[in-house]
């Protein structure tokens, strides 16, 4: 009987391991891989099992999982594999404590008689926890935030590895007293400790690293900011040398007037009008960030062109709360980059930025030049991009902002041979 109820509880865990490591790397699998896996599991989890102690068990399990992910659903990515087996272990971990201290707390029956029973009922249910929690977004996007910033921190993966030894430690030395109280509650309230301070440790991590990428992006500003200035001041000293062209050709009507002219359609186009409709924006990120993508496109030698409502100040001002206004700039930047690289790959290089407002709300279009062999039908799904794998995720994101906010609206089509990209944003009532 206990040999019969031990493969019941491994399949059950082939199972919740594979759909669950699925759901977090978003992997569609497919039956060979599952075949695969299950033929890997299966014998050598039951030898584990058989053969070996819980505290040699759990470790054995971990390097079992690794190995059999890495010849199935991660073939050939060896520390993914073991990111993802130790994932599973610690979501299962985190389960065999609550699920334990309620069996402990409720059970009615004889543990003694009935404790292989118990422990195929206990292996089902937590499965199926870690299964559910594989399920739901905001902990698939956790772990996989987790694992990106892994794999350039070293010394936190060694430091979170002894934290999670040390854990398992102690989840084995409760399983040996799953009978005695005080001894497993006691445990089990450290263990709750130890997980909550690493929680936390990578919570602070996070937040660090935020606050980190927040300078590198107000310094990149800041630089660009500089040429800007840089560049005024040397069109100061254009102006100054144009004067004196200018009072040169006092006594030439005409070739003052040719002259003038052609000052007048350059300053259209230059900085000092770029600067006058920027100034029709309220502070607050959005008239930094067109500064920083205006700049990118003058060292891409891309022609742009502004035209920014003057009502704008106050509109944004006073028409949008603090987070519509904040997910108006991710999609601004979003848009606009999008339009840089796929303007670098046209013959004619041109971007436009409009930005204008109607009775209820505030339309931005940015329409862009683009190499027309690629398939515009194709801009905008789920990673595709003019540049390769790996890139193309930024319209997904603008898809996920605009199903969130529901004051805000994007889409995008082909106008006269150009790519438009539009932004709706109500205003709040």
């Amino acid at each position: 009987m206990y040999f019969i109820n031990l493969i019941i509880s491994i399949i059950i865990t082939i199972f919740a391991i594979y759909f669950s490591t699925k759901n977090f790397i978003k992997n569609k699998g497919s039956l060979k891989t599952f075949i695969i896996f299950s033929l890997i599991v299966l014998p050598i989890l039951t030898l584990i099992n058989i053969y070996f102690e819980a505290s040699i068990r759990i470790i054995l399990n971990i390097l079992m999982v690794t190995m059999a992910l890495y010849f199935s659903l991660l073939y050939k990515n060896i520390i993914d594999s073991l990111y993802y087996a130790i994932v599973y272990e610690v979501l299962a971990f985190i389960f065999e404590i609550i699920l334990s201290v309620i069996f402990v707390s409720i059970s009615t029956l004889n543990l003694k008689n009935n404790f292989n029973e118990l422990m195929l009922l206990f292996s089902l249910f937590n499965s199926l926890c870690v299964y559910l929690v594989s399920k739901i977004k905001i902990v698939q996007k956790t772990v996989l935030n987790l694992n990106n910033t892994f794999k350039n921190k070293k010394s936190e993966i060694v430091y979170i590895a002894v934290i999670l030894f040390i854990m398992i430690a102690i989840m084995v030395i409760n399983i040996n007293n799953f009978k005695k109280g005080t001894t497993f509650y006691i445990n089990a309230i450290i263990i709750i400790f130890i997980f909550t301070t690493l929680i936390y440790m990578i919570h602070r991590d996070f937040e660090n690293e935020k606050l980190e990428n927040k300078y590198k992006e107000m310094m990149e500003y800041l630089c660009r900011y500089e040429k800007i200035i840089n560049d005024q001041g040397k069109k100061n000293h254009e102006y100054n040398n144009q004067l004196m062209v200018i009072k040169g050709y006092m006594n030439n009507p005409k070739k003052l007037e040719e002259y003038l002219s052609l000052i007048i359609e350059e300053h259209k186009c230059g900085q000092n009008y770029t600067i006058r409709q920027l100034s029709y924006f309220p502070n607050g990120g959005i008239k930094g960030l067109i500064y920083d993508k205006l700049s990118k496109m003058e060292e891409n030698k891309i022609k742009n062109y502004l035209y920014i409502d003057k009502k704008a100040k106050d509109i944004f001002e006073d028409k949008f709360d603090i987070k519509t206004y904040q997910d108006i700039t991710k999609l601004l930047g979003i848009f606009l980059d999008n339009a840089i690289d796929a303007t670098l790959q046209a013959k004619n290089k041109e971007i436009e930025l409009e930005i204008k407002n109607d009775v209820d709300c505030s339309i931005i279009t940015i329409s862009n030049t683009y190499d027309e062999s690629i398939d515009i039908k194709q801009i905008g799904k789920k990673g595709f991009s003019t540049k390769g794998s790996g890139h193309g995720y930024g319209l997904s994101i603008v898809k996920d902002i605009s199903r969130c906010n529901k004051n805000i609206e994007t889409f995008n089509d082909i106008d006269n041979k150009k790519f438009k990209q539009t932004i709706i944003a109500y205003y709040c009532k």
